[in-house]
């Protein structure tokens, strides 16, 4: 198992490498040297083949997204893939296609936008990525439960008060068609950190074709709540 972290003390980006060996659990801390990262940006891990790891992150003073990945034998050089974001951009991965979705909200604006890996190049090619609408102060949540679909959540705003919005791709298209998406009632607490709001909500999950779930803290009492799909 791997962990990506920025160490306290130098701000750069550490790996730990914990292994089982059958009666105890051991673990080595690595420096992976570079520049100074930003503060909880490294929350997007994809590994589309079993030796290959692909980490997202954002760099100190920085708003574009950084590619680092491995192949098992070492490092590659660090590449930024564009983007402008002021928060961490989240990724869902499809093994069985080497694919990777990444997802991130603009930098100077209150949308989402999407680029993807396609097992040769990022698309969209060019400078300009695909801008998914959506009004939210905070990175989205995205799951796949099956090929050719995407399901994508986000916290509307005001995000004091703003409820949970979904769309989704069926393979085709994004869904539903038109400027509004989907709004699932569902108030979730919201709060500060570091002066960026922050929702206490997962990320969803699926165990299964048709099947999505998402659990969250209340808006009102503090509880934690679970809403799932079944389709």
């Amino acid at each position: 198992m791997d962990l990506f972290y920025r160490g306290e003390h130098d701000n750069q980006m550490w790996q730990k490498k914990i292994t089982w060996n059958g009666t105890q659990w051991s673990s080595q801390d690595i420096p992976l040297r570079g520049p100074e990262i930003e503060y909880r940006s490294i929350t997007a891990i994809a590994k589309v083949v079993p030796t290959r790891i692909d980490i997202f992150y954002k760099r100190k003073n920085d708003s574009q997204i950084w590619w680092k990945w491995g192949d098992g034998d070492g490092w590659n050089p660090d590449k930024p893939i564009g983007g402008q974001t002021n928060l961490y951009p989240v990724v869902i991965k499809n093994v069985a296609f080497k694919r990777i979705d990444l997802f991130y909200k603009g930098k100077n604006d209150t949308h989402i936008w999407h680029k993807w890996w396609d097992g040769i190049r990022w698309n969209p090619q060019g400078t300009v990525d695909e801008n998914l609408g959506g009004e939210t102060d905070f990175p989205p949540a995205a799951v796949s439960w099956g090929p050719n679909r995407i399901d994508l959540f986000y916290q509307g705003r005001p995000w004091q008060t703003g409820s949970l919005w979904h769309k989704w791709w069926d393979g085709i298209r994004w869904n539903p068609q038109g400027t509004v998406d989907e709004n699932m009632n569902v108030k979730m607490l919201c709060g500060t950190l570091n002066q960026n709001a922050l929702s206490m909500a997962s990320n969803p999950i699926s165990w299964g074709a048709n099947r999505i779930d998402f659990f969250y803290i209340g808006g009102n009492e503090g509880d934690i709540w679970q809403k799932w799909y079944q389709g």
